[in-house]
Formats: C-alpha cells, sequence, structure tokens
C-alpha cells in the first residue's frame, strides 16, 4: 500500500535527516489541495512541502487503537499521567483551550477524560521510538481528514521517527481546520456531515499503523576515551 504524501518543513532534525536521503524527495510549491486518500502531516504550520513515500507494514490491521471517551461525569478510576501506545511508542495527551493537560481516567479497561459541552480541545503525540507511523484520528466518529465516517482505509497523519504532532480540529484546507470541541447530540459539525451520527458523539479515536520507512538509529553518547576498545573494572 505505497502512498505519496507530503510533509512538513518544520521537523525535528531527525526527520530532516530521513527525507534527505532519499534521492527523489523534489521541494514543490503551490500544492492543490491535498488528497483525502493521501496521508499527510497536518498541524496547521506548513510552509515548503516535499513528496515522501511511505507504505504501512499492515494495511489492514493498526498495531495500535486508542479509544477514549468523555463526559461531563466520567466514572471513577485511576488517573493515567500520559497514555501510552504502540508498546509504549507513542505518548498521546489531550489539551483544553488554555494548554492544560486533560487528567486521563483508566476504568474497567476503558479511557475516560471530562468533557464539558463546547470546551475547545487539542491532541498530541509523541514519538519516542526510531520507528515511523501514520496515525488516523476520529472526533466523535468522523474522520479528521476527510470530514466523513473514520474507518481504517482513511488517510492519517504521519509521524516520524522521534517526532511530535498537534491536532487542533477538523482540516478543511492545506492550512485552515475546524477546532475540536467537545459536543453534544445536536452538535453543529455533526449536522454539516453527510456521514455524522449523532450515536458517536462522545469519543475520540485513533488508529496507529506501523510504516516500512527506515529507522533512525538513536544518537551515541560522547566518548570521554573513544580510542579506548578493552573494557574492565576499577577494583581488577
Amino acid at each position: 500500500m505505497m502512498r505519496s504524501i507530503t510533509i512538513s518543513s518544520v521537523l525535528l532534525s531527525s526527520l530532516l535527516t530521513l527525507v534527505s536521503c532519499s534521492s527523489n524527495k523534489v521541494p514543490v510549491q503551490n500544492l492543490p489541495e491535498p488528497d483525502n486518500h493521501l496521508p499527510i502531516w497536518g498541524d496547521g504550520e506548513e510552509r515548503k512541502q516535499e513528496y515522501m513515500d511511505v507504505t504501512r507494514i499492515n494495511p489492514e490491521q493498526p498495531s495500535a487503537l486508542g479509544i477514549v471517551y468523555y463526559s461531563a461525569t466520567p466514572p471513577e478510576g485511576d488517573v493515567v499521567a500520559t497514555p501510552a501506545f504502540a508498546q509504549g511508542r507513542i505518548g498521546f495527551t489531550i489539551y483544553d483551550k488554555s494548554g492544560q493537560k486533560i487528567p486521563v481516567i483508566q476504568s474497567a479497561g476503558h479511557y475516560y477524560i471530562k468533557g464539558l459541552i463546547g470546551q475547545r480541545y487539542t491532541i498530541f503525540f509523541q514519538n519516542i521510538s526510531n520507528r515511523g507511523y501514520e496515525v488516523l484520528v476520529t472526533a466523535d466518529g468522523i474522520d479528521s481528514i476527510t470530514g466523513s465516517e473514520g474507518k481504517y482505509s482513511n488517510a492519517g497523519y504521519i509521524l516520524f521517527p522521534g517526532s511530535s504532532m498537534t491536532i487542533r480540529g477538523f482540516r478543511e484546507a492545506r492550512n485552515d481546520y475546524k477546532p475540536f470541541f467537545f459536543n453534544e447530540k445536536d452538535s453543529p459539525y455533526i449536522k454539516d456531515s453527510n456521514q455524522g451520527s449523532a450515536a458517536n458523539i462522545g469519543v475520540i479515536g485513533f488508529a496507529i499503523f506501523e510504516l516500512a520507512t527506515p529507522k533512525v538509529n538513536p544518537q551515541e553518547k560522547p566518548k570521554a576515551f573513544p580510542g579506548q576498545t578493552n573494557m574492565f573494572r576499577l577494583d581488577k
């Protein structure tokens, strides 16, 4: 499942190294609106764009699936400081409109947060691994890129090794988005969507697919004695 995507130039140095090692990356300006079937980098900060080919290791089955339910009165449970997915490689945080972390509660095997109706929120992902991932995000059952019903075959955001990203809302154009809000059953966005359903109000979801991209080796620490090859203990 090979696709071409657009990525941002405002990535970390590890990403820049990853992109520059391929000879067929051609900078492009004045790109058309993104095709909803192609994975994209989406943070509302795109400036210079490049194309890159990526492939999901398993196109049909995500490496990890996250579901967080929200309501004004979530159940009691244990607060999870920073939920991690994909064997701990992907950290996940939800922030309110003031930039404060919204506590995630784990109860009976499910995640919950307190979401007041009309409150704006953003979703933050951090990749602490040397692997690349594609992340599909839905809010109230609606895909954050296509604006249609969420499904695994949709395009996702690309989370490169050692990088992070913030998703602020439903993508409407390359540099424009409609903010995420905690909604109620008569949500205006649901009404405007052809495939939205009031039955899905109250849930945030994301599917994480590992990509068959080159892995980035962790940066080695500087050596105090680079010429020393044999190892020994001081008490020997």
